[in-house]
């Protein structure tokens, strides 16, 4: 099978191969858990995610040492797994 081929670099999402020069070991690929195996033997599931926002600016802030929001995002995410 050529390099060329599709089937040999199959396509992970619009404009990315498996084998295309932006993926890298660090890089992150969302994908639905039986497309996973064909790409690791370790695949991680997601079981929860949370956002929330705080104060733009730490003037505005009670404490600039805590960021309550990072701690809501944190409790919700861990209350969907």
């Amino acid at each position: 099978m050529a390099e060329s081929d599709p089937a040999w670099n199959p396509r992970l999402a619009p404009g990315v191969r498996l084998t295309h020069d932006r993926v890298r070991d660090t890089d992150l690929l969302l994908m639905p858990a039986d497309r996973a195996r064909d790409f690791t033997n370790k695949p991680v599931r997601i079981l929860g995610i949370a956002q929330a926002s705080d104060f733009v600016a730490l003037d505005q802030k009670p404490d600039i040492t805590t960021f309550p929001a990072v701690r809501r995002a944190a409790q919700k995410a861990y209350a969907m797994a």
